[in-house]
């Protein structure tokens, strides 16, 4: 069995939380964008909206546990949604 040293675990929670923090930027990044686009606040263009929406998706995709999850944050999947 091989013991873990202090240092390691220091090292490990290091990485992993500048990691961490990394993703949590990049998801208020998405907060921010997804909510100026709902609240009207920023200028319709429908190429940055596309934009949007693929990267959200991507952002939560991992995320999603269930495929029901997955379709639910596909904007292609959303009813009435255009084409």
């Amino acid at each position: 069995m091989t013991m873990v040293q202090p240092h390691q675990v220091e090292d490990y929670c290091n990485r992993v939380l500048e990691k961490l923090f990394e993703i949590k930027v990049r998801a208020q990044q998405a907060i921010e964008s997804v909510t100026s686009y709902r609240d009207k606040t920023k200028p319709f263009d429908s190429l940055e909206f596309i934009e949007m929406v693929d990267d959200t998706y991507k952002f939560l995709s991992p995320n999603s546990t269930s495929d029901e999850e997955r379709h639910s944050i596909d904007f292609h999947r959303v009813p009435d949604a255009l084409p």
